[in-house]
């Protein structure tokens, strides 16, 4: 790509850094060279071991080409690509370009791992024991794969960033004003708000596409890095709101979707925390002050993700909090007052 094209263009063009046709024409040219070099294979010692030491080295320059001079610079461009998305200057959409295409990538390049890994087996593994670990060939191609494991992991970290802000710009555009403090008699619609169902779409759509794409364990550390940043942005979230009694089942009904999509990705580390913010949304709903305090200061309700203090801080959000301030302040802190203090 040029350096002249724009970011719209780079974000479009970010699986074509690397290349199938490219890594199979380094394939051919490493098994032709294989090849002339089998004719010598069956000569005595020490031109017969010779032979084998070629056909080493012929395979190993190969992974370091493929590895250093293609798959490694091509990703380490796309994370460069991917930390300029900013979802601001973008069409409203629930998709992220720069991510969309991050996983094409890495799904190339889990298929290139895959022709190396059927030409090593056809090919090499005549010549070497697969099961040396010192043997320079094995070392080498387990340098590759963990050489390209780091480059998707280091990528999916950069595209989590990505995600994450364009779901923070979904949920603070698409959360309207009153959206937790509707006017007086209007009706309320229980299901989750608009901002809560796109955000919760985005993050579904990016994580069925990863999925296949790579491993196990990375598909889980990513999956555990998207529940910690949700569950901050949407702390930060309800802390720019007015609550009031009534948005407050609003609230709810947006942090029980929210549980219902983590629990979908079944990384047990995250599914608590979602819980305990769950459990959370109900201060917006207690109506009686000292009820409430009573809440706030139960530590064993949250699970301890939250201390009373935490607790105290959102609670500072419901609209009635003028009111029932003073009344929870003396139940929390056991606090007398016969009049308001007036110092002289």
């Amino acid at each position: 790509m040029s350096g002249s094209s724009g970011p719209a263009m780079s974000f479009d063009d970010l699986d074509l850094l690397l290349s199938l046709d490219t890594a199979l024409e380094l394939v051919h040219a490493d098994r032709e060279a294989l090849k002339r070099c089998e004719t010598f294979k069956d000569y005595p010692a020490p031109f017969g071991h010779r032979v084998r030491e070629t056909i080493e080295e012929l395979f190993i320059l190969m992974l370091q080409a493929m590895g250093d001079r293609h798959i490694a610079p091509g990703f380490a461009r796309a994370e460069e690509q991917m930390r300029t998305y900013q979802p601001a200057e973008h069409a409203e959409t629930t998709s992220v370009a720069p991510l969309l295409q991050f996983f094409e990538l890495a799904h190339i390049g889990d298929t290139i791992q895959s022709i190396i890994q059927v030409y090593f087996d056809k090919e090499l593994a005549p010549f070497i024991d697969k099961t040396d670990f010192l043997n320079a060939v094995v070392r080498e191609k387990k340098r590759f794969e963990n050489a390209l494991d780091d480059s998707v992991a280091g990528g999916l970290n950069a595209g989590t960033e990505v995600l994450m802000n364009q779901v923070e710009h979904i949920i603070i555009t698409q959360t309207g004003p009153r959206v937790y403090y509707p006017d007086s008699g209007v009706p309320l619609e229980l299901g989750p708000t608009k901002g809560c169902q796109d955000a919760i779409a985005c993050l579904e759509m990016h994580c069925k596409l990863l999925k296949g794409s790579t491993s196990k364990e990375v598909l889980e550390v990513f999956h555990q890095e998207i529940g910690i940043r949700l569950n901050a942005i949407l702390q930060k979230h309800l802390k720019r709101q007015i609550i009031s009694l009534e948005g407050g089942f609003q609230v709810i009904a947006d942090l029980n979707a929210y549980h219902t999509f983590i629990s979908s990705l079944k990384v047990p580390s995250i599914q608590q925390d979602f819980a305990n913010l769950k459990m959370l949304g109900h201060v917006y709903v207690v109506e009686d002050a000292v009820d409430l305090a009573q809440i706030v200061r139960d530590v064993t309700r949250y699970g301890g993700s939250f201390r009373p203090e935490d607790v105290y801080e959102f609670i500072q959000r419901r609209s009635d909090w003028k009111k029932i301030e003073k009344t929870v302040d003396k139940t929390m802190y056991n606090l007398s007052f016969k009049e308001d203090c007036v110092i002289c």
